[in-house]
């Protein structure tokens, strides 16, 4: 009989991160905008893992849970041709 060196048998736990970066930019149809019309978005992420391994005759049986979170907002004044208007913030 042979004799495992290790065993894949028991319970793990893990955490997850990450970020990123996006840009938008809108069409004013009144013109250019003087303060641009382009937002920026940071993105970050998060989360975890939990799980259990099972390891039997050579195969290995898995349960785990997964969740994760991303924040990705970008707000910017936008759509504004003059000072004397109404502005909009894009998001």
């Amino acid at each position: 009989m042979k004799v495992a060196l290790w065993s894949w048998t028991g319970g793990y736990i893990g955490v997850h991160g990450g970020g990123g970066r996006g840009r938008t930019s809108f069409s004013d149809p009144y013109g250019p905008s003087i303060y641009g019309d382009i937002v920026n978005t940071p993105v970050f992420l998060a989360g975890g893992q939990i799980g259990y391994n099972w390891q039997t005759n050579g195969w290995v049986l898995d349960a785990e849970l997964d969740a994760s979170h991303a924040v990705s907002d970008g707000t910017n004044s936008c759509l504004a041709f003059s000072g004397n208007v109404v502005i909009a913030t894009c998001k």
